[in-house]
């Protein structure tokens, strides 16, 4: 049994400073696959941590201070033994910062050059492409899944936390369970501040965010519909590694890892407009599904991004076809209401 068998869903008290000079706030701490979440008192997210990366900065009595850099900026302090014995056993968390792990060593220049080599020779000996496609083939769900909750915290560093809100959340829930197939794993589906107004961004791990603005503007949750559409359109993983490209390729090959800058850089790189392709393509799905597109269609010619070809072959979609497929309404108003306020 593996410490994430025996510790999934641990939750425990802790204090959290949003940076140095603030006010403490007790907060509650849930251990999951690859995160621990940070929550307040009424269920809304203030953060997630990616496991690889916590770090041990101090000791407060009993409790452990940790944080996601030696600067400290913000800080969570733990002192429930279980929890403290989780993090430490699948993180960095025993790891004084700056040093190296007990039982290793730091590697000389030499050695790193010589590693640097070799990723540069088997690039050019086998292609880029074939070391990409092997290296998408070989991300299994729970890393993906770690991946996006890193580059998430990258994009929280400009975007703030996370908006919740149990009815808030609940009405996203029930977008995303009337988008897939009953077989099907529902995204999960995430609002925050997204830098340069990017509408939408999908990250490894089912994990799409939408921007705040996107929701504050929208008319109605077909609208919110079409946004999550485009994120179901992408596929994470190829384009993470699409981005970071070939060396960083080779490197997960070879070790698993992939660098915490090029993570942040394609954290960045998710940000990109849909496509004209993932456009047409999201229309037709909202219609097929018995979704008026049309609110969505509006919302894309606001923003400019609405294709003048590609969206003529859409089926067609009528409130009578809507009915005869036995559609229901998307949202209830309660919940449309719950979910425009997420944020507020």
């Amino acid at each position: 049994m593996t410490a994430l068998d025996r510790y999934v869903r641990l939750e425990t008290t802790g204090i959290w400073r949003e940076s140095s000079d603030a006010p403490p706030k007790e907060v509650l701490v849930t251990f999951g696959t690859s995160t621990i979440t940070l929550t307040d008192s009424s269920e809304a997210p203030l953060g997630h941590w990616a496991l690889a990366g916590i770090q041990v900065i101090g000791q407060d009595g009993d409790a452990t201070i940790y944080a996601m850099n030696a600067e400290g900026d913000e800080t969570i302090a733990i002192g429930d033994t279980m929890m403290i014995s989780a993090i430490a056993e699948v993180s960095r968390g025993e790891i004084t910062p700056g040093q190296p792990a007990a039982g290793t060593r730091r590697r000389p220049p030499y050695l790193m050059l010589s590693v640097i080599a070799l990723l540069m020779i088997g690039i050019a000996s086998v292609g880029p492409g074939t070391v990409r496609s092997q290296a998408i083939r070989m991300v299994p769900a729970e890393q993906a899944s770690e991946f996006g909750d890193r580059m998430l915290i990258s994009l929280m560093e400009t975007g703030g936390g996370i908006c919740g809100g149990v009815a808030g959340n609940r009405a996203l829930d029930r977008i995303a369970a009337r988008l897939v197939p009953t077989d099907g794993q529902a995204p999960r589906l995430r609002v925050l501040g997204l830098p340069d107004g990017a509408p939408v961004a999908t990250l490894p791990g089912r994990t799409i965010l939408l921007d705040r603005a996107t929701i504050a503007e929208a008319d109605g949750p077909e609208e919110v519909a079409g946004w999550v559409e485009i994120g179901l359109e992408r596929s994470p993983v190829e384009r993470l590694m699409e981005t970071v490209g070939p060396a960083q390729n080779l490197r997960y090959v070879l070790t698993g890892e992939i660098g915490a800058t090029a993570l942040a850089d394609a954290a960045d790189a998710a940000l990109t407009p849909p496509t004209p392709a993932e456009v047409a393509e999201a229309i037709a799905r909202l219609a097929r599904l018995g979704i008026d597109p049309s609110p969505f269609e509006a919302a894309l010619a606001r923003r400019d991004l609405l294709p003048r070809t590609g969206t003529e072959d859409a089926p067609a979609f009528t409130p009578a076809a809507a009915r005869t497929r036995g559609s229901r309404p998307l949202l209830p108003k309660q919940d449309w209401s719950a979910l425009k306020a997420v944020c507020r």
